[in-house]
């Protein structure tokens, strides 16, 4: 269970969560079915209601434009998507899942690898603007940003990413590379916004992991993480103190 599908069982958030990515996996991800949580992913339109005159544009502009690959959507609808539904919704909780970085990687499409990255940065300003433009998340909303994971280190390995368990299974295409994609399991995090200790950027001894984005999330919240669940990663010390299960 995502931390999507359990905020979405609290009284003060059920109905106010909602995810939207460019991978149509995400539905099966975050158990569309189950978890009752509004997911736009993929090539889907905008369904919800009422459609704003630039949601139904996005939904014929979507068909129009092809994308390079057969399942991921390019990021600008995803975003555009995401925020109508902000201006419709006014949702407590949005998950965000940009993916040209990692598909033009794949193809090893360097210069456009780059530019993905410049556009991913353009969407993060873009989506916080407009955050502070409306009165229920101006000055009151935070903003965890990260990736699934890296890439490889050098000029062979760049495109890919995989564990040395994946190379034996499910990615053995990528069993030349017996220890894995080397690199790949670096990564990184950034956060803004009220709750937020302005640390800048933070080079330390200390290590940190993808398990436990989680519960800072939830932390951020007000909530006590291991009423989720015990056995992932304790919350970043990135944040200031923060009132449990605030409103």
């Amino acid at each position: 269970m995502t931390i999507l599908e359990w905020l979405n069982q609290q009284p003060r958030y059920q109905s106010e969560v909602a995810a939207f990515g460019s991978w149509d996996v995400f539905p099966a991800i975050i158990n569309r079915q189950r978890s009752g949580v509004p997911i736009n992913a993929g090539f889907e339109s905008a369904q919800w209601s009422p459609l704003s005159e630039k949601a139904l544009w996005l939904n014929e502009l979507q068909k129009q434009i092809p994308s390079p690959w057969h399942n991921v959507r390019l990021d600008a609808f995803t975003h555009g998507f995401a925020i109508e539904y902000i201006k419709s919704h006014a949702p407590k909780v949005i998950y965000l899942a940009l993916g040209e970085t990692d598909d033009f990687a794949h193809q090893g499409n360097y210069p456009e690898y780059l530019k993905g990255a410049h556009r991913s940065d353009d969407v993060i300003a873009m989506l916080w603007h407009q955050l502070q433009l409306l009165a229920q998340y101006k000055n009151n909303t935070n903003l965890l940003i990260t990736v699934d994971h890296g890439r490889g280190e050098n000029a062979k390995t760049w495109q890919h990413h995989a564990s040395p368990k994946a190379v034996k299974g499910y990615l053995n295409g990528l069993n030349q590379y017996p220890q894995g994609i080397v690199g790949a399991d670096q990564v990184w995090l950034a956060a803004m916004g009220p709750d937020v200790k302005k640390l800048g950027e933070v080079q330390a001894n200390d290590h940190y992991y993808l398990n436990q984005v989680a519960a800072t999330a939830l932390q951020l919240l007000g909530f006590d993480w291991q009423r989720y669940a015990e056995d992932i990663g304790q919350p970043l010390p990135i944040l200031n103190a923060i009132n449990s299960d605030k409103p």
